[in-house]
């Protein structure tokens, strides 16, 4: 992977008093029946970014689950991570990954 910098949004200072050595940036994007979401992970000391994944639904949904974004999410982060190739369509895991409790 390239060498990316991210733009300051968070002060280091307040990822650094945490001791934190990444911080996590989540973007939402596209309509509600068609959502996307980005995520990376930025090296506080650094400002490079260490890794970025995203999960998006190609086609529009007519009616989209509360927790679309939530799976979404997941999806992406998997991707990132490297639990999941980049360009598969939906993933499911045998490890139990991506699953939103379903209990209200």
């Amino acid at each position: 992977m390239g060498t990316y910098v991210a733009r300051r949004i968070v002060h280091p200072s307040c990822c650094e008093r945490l001791g934190a050595e990444q911080a996590v940036f989540v973007n939402r994007s596209g309509d509600r029946r068609a959502p996307s979401v980005s995520v990376r992970g930025v090296e506080v000391k650094t400002n490079q970014v260490a890794w970025i994944g995203s999960g998006r639904y190609a086609d529009y949904l007519k009616d989209p689950e509360d927790d679309i974004l939530a799976k979404l999410t997941c999806q992406a982060l998997a991707t990132a991570w490297g639990y999941r190739p980049a360009g598969k369509k939906w993933w499911v895991s045998s490890l139990g990954l991506c699953m939103v409790d379903e209990k209200k």
